[in-house]
């Protein structure tokens, strides 16, 4: 393959190694004092997109905990309802047993279908919807802010001077869609990633590049499929990518894995950047986990914001439905370097 070509972006400085990159909370996450509650021990309910079983574990570790542990101190009582996905059933807790329950508040933890949650909406209690923003049905959201989160990686791209910049892109199954219709469509996490890179890559020659698509199917080799799909763009494209962006941590690692088959280090020949979200900030990274740059979220923020919209309207708070989204921060592990001419 041949080095890039082209007009290359004017080079700037690389951020330092080390230094606090930080992005500013936005002034939502300004912390005020917890209004008091009507009664003591409100009963919450924590409603997962999946089986419930597994949580204290997860990927969202750190936000169901927080539930958890406020219902050891007293301070609610919780209730966690879950189903197991399947072909035949919907990616959230039954509505029967949602309402037999009859909760004082609801935590909506990643369900992504609106008409459910307006259906959450009509019980008449407090619901937040996490990890999803819930626009169009009057409820709280809070979510990680995609857009800020790829707008600051395209800054740190730019800054490194970088020219052609590849993202993973991730297709999901969506359960909740009518029989006979196409279930696959771009995660929407995704797709503000995607979207915030590409309004900061605006008026610069750093190009984005072809998405790759990558689907998550059983029976599917997915380190084959990537690997078929990245060389079909080389092919296209007639030379490698300065960098490469994934929408998370396990793709890009997958990814990763594709490059070392061509025979390429990271990020002596192509940098690779991602995004993250720790399901447990206490526990010590080891070495072996650093080693992906990323732009981290941060799971136990979302339940504090979580905890203090549906204590608020607990408490008698009446106002429209308030939208919180949370900013990452950049964490350098050294796979994002300047850009390189080519292998």
């Amino acid at each position: 393959m041949a080095g890039s070509s082209g007009k290359l972006p004017t080079r700037r400085r690389a951020p330092q190694k080390g230094v606090d990159t930080r992005t500013p909370l936005a002034p939502t996450a300004v912390r005020a004092p917890l209004p008091r509650l009507p009664h003591d021990k409100p009963r919450v309910g924590f409603l997962h997109w999946a089986t419930a079983k597994d949580l204290d574990t997860g990927y969202c570790s750190d936000l169901y905990l927080y539930f958890v542990r406020l219902g050891e101190r007293g301070e609610i009582e919780l209730v966690t309802l879950g189903e197991i996905p399947s072909a035949t059933s919907p990616p959230y807790p039954l509505l029967d047993r949602v309402k037999a329950a009859r909760f004082d508040a609801i935590v909506s933890n990643g369900i992504w279908s609106a008409d459910y949650l307006t259906e959450l909406s009509k019980l008449n209690v407090p619901v937040v919807s996490c990890d999803h923003d819930a626009a169009g049905v009057p409820i709280d959201s809070v979510l990680f802010d995609g857009m800020k989160g790829g707008e600051l990686a395209g800054k740190l791209i730019l800054d490194y001077g970088h020219s052609d910049v590849l993202f993973v892109n991730k297709l999901r199954r969506d359960l909740s869609v009518p029989r006979g219709a196409d279930p696959w469509t771009e995660d929407s996490t995704c797709a503000e990633r995607r979207a915030g890179i590409q309004h900061a890559l605006v008026g610069t020659n750093a190009e984005f590049w072809p998405l790759v698509p990558w689907v998550s199917q059983s029976g599917v080799n997915l380190n084959i499929k990537l690997k078929e799909t990245f060389e079909k763009i080389l092919a296209e494209m007639g030379h490698w990518p300065t960098v490469i962006v994934a929408p998370d941590l396990g793709i890009a690692r997958a990814m990763r894995g594709v490059l070392q088959e061509f025979g390429l280090s990271v990020p002596q020949h192509v940098s690779l950047l991602t995004y993250n979200a720790r399901p447990n900030e206490d526990r010590v990274v080891p070495p072996e986990e650093r080693d992906i740059s990323n732009l981290q979220y941060s799971w136990r923020e979302m339940a504090d914001q979580a905890w203090r919209m549906l204590r608020a309207r607990l408490a008698g708070v009446q106002a429209p439905p308030k939208r919180v989204a949370l900013r990452p921060h950049f964490v350098d592990y050294g796979s994002l370097g300047p850009r390189r001419e080519g292998p």
